[in-house]
């Protein structure tokens, strides 16, 4: 995957959770708190592509069967999609201690 792909997710993927947290909260006292709730939801939706919530049984069946580059492409995803919900919870952490008192 290129860089500019990778930059364009990681961006796309801010600005829903700037838009989502704009619609459900009030700007900007819960802009943080909409951020940080993005990250968690994309660090879940990313154990579940990793196939981390599944058992060793389940896994090393998928492992048997999958061809190499199909499990490459969904770990790639799996890390692009985990950045993102690390890099919305720090966005969200940061923003926090900016707007404290």
């Amino acid at each position: 995957m290129r860089w500019k792909q990778l930059l364009t997710y990681v961006i796309g993927g801010q600005a829903v959770i700037l838009v989502a947290s704009a619609v459900f909260g009030t700007i900007p006292r819960d802009l943080p708190q909409g951020f940080e709730y993005g990250g968690l939801a994309y660090l879940g939706i990313s154990a579940v592509l990793s196939g981390a919530m599944v058992s060793g049984d389940r896994i090393r069946a998928n492992a048997a069967l999958e061809p190499a580059d199909e499990r490459r492409s969904r770990l790639t995803y799996t890390l692009l999609v985990g950045i993102t919900g690390l890099v919305s919870l720090g966005v969200g952490h940061v923003i926090r201690l900016a707007l404290r008192p």
